[in-house]
C-alpha cells in the first residue's frame, strides 16, 4: 500500500525500536518474531487509520522490549490470566468480573468503550454475551512481569446482535494489562473488527 508522508514518518520512527530489540540476543528470536507480527499488519490498514494505529504498535514494541530486557520468559499461560480466561468462558457476567479489581479500568479500544469499576464492566460483559453466542476465548501466549502483562488471545463466537447474521466468526486480539493483588486492574483490548465483519459477511472477503 502506498503510504502518505505522515505514515511514512511513523513507520520510520519505529526503526530504532526494532534495531534495539535485535540487539537483545537472549530469547531474541521469539521476541523479534512477535514484535514484527504486531507491526507488519498495520501496513494493511487504511491510511486514515494508520498513524493512530501505529502508536498502539509502537507502545506494544516498547513493552515487549522492556520485558525482554528483564529476561522474562515467553509463557503459554499465567495463573492470573488463566483465571480471567476461565471467567470469560463461564458466560456469567458476575463470575467474569471477579477476575478484575473493584476499581478496574477496562477499555475496548476498537469500540471506544471504557469501563470504570466492576459495575460498568459487568454491564459491558453482559452486552458481549448478548451480542455474541457460544463465546469461546483461547489463550495463545502471555507475558507477565512486575505487575504488567501482554496476552494474545482468540475469541470465537456466533454473531447474534451486532450484525444479526447468525454466522460464526473468529477474532485474534491482544490485551495490555496491569495486575494488582492477583487480579487485573487495568486492561486495554485491541483487535480488528473488520475480521469479524468479513467472517459474518458484513464485508467482502
Amino acid at each position: 500500500m502506498r503510504r502518505s508522508p505522515n505514515n511514512a514518518h511513523s513507520v520510520d520512527a519505529a526503526i530504532p525500536f526494532l534495531s534495539v530489540i535485535a540487539r537483545h540476543r537472549r530469547r531474541a528470536t521469539d521476541v523479534q518474531r512477535y514484535a514484527y507480527s504486531l507491526v507488519l499488519p498495520a501496513t494493511s490498514l487504511q491510511e486514515s487509520d494508520m498513524t493512530k494505529t501505529f502508536s498502539v504498535y509502537a507502545a506494544l514494541l516498547l513493552l515487549v522490549l522492556s520485558l525482554s530486557a528483564c529476561q522474562t520468559t515467553v509463557k503459554r499461560s499465567d495463573s492470573i490470566v488463566e483465571r480471567a480466561i476461565a471467567a470469560w468462558n463461564s458466560h456469567d457476567p458476575d463470575k467474569t468480573v471477579t477476575a478484575y479489581t473493584d476499581d478496574v479500568v477496562y477499555e475496548d479500544v476498537p469500540h471506544r468503550i471504557i469501563c470504570h469499576g466492576r459495575a460498568e464492566l459487568r454491564e459491558f460483559v453482559a452486552g458481549c454475551f448478548a451480542s455474541d453466542g457460544d463465546v469461546k476465548v483461547e489463550l495463545e501466549k502471555c507475558w507477565v512481569h512486575d505487575g504488567h502483562g501482554v496476552m494474545e488471545w482468540v475469541w470465537r463466537g456466533v454473531d447474534i446482535e451486532q450484525f444479526k447474521t447468525g454466522k460464526p466468526f473468529t477474532i485474534r486480539g491482544l490485551s495490555i494489562f496491569e495486575v494488582r493483588d492477583g487480579k487485573i486492574s487495568r486492561d486495554r483490548d485491541y483487535y480488528d473488527v473488520a475480521t469479524q465483519m468479513r467472517d459474518v459477511g458484513a464485508l467482502p472477503k
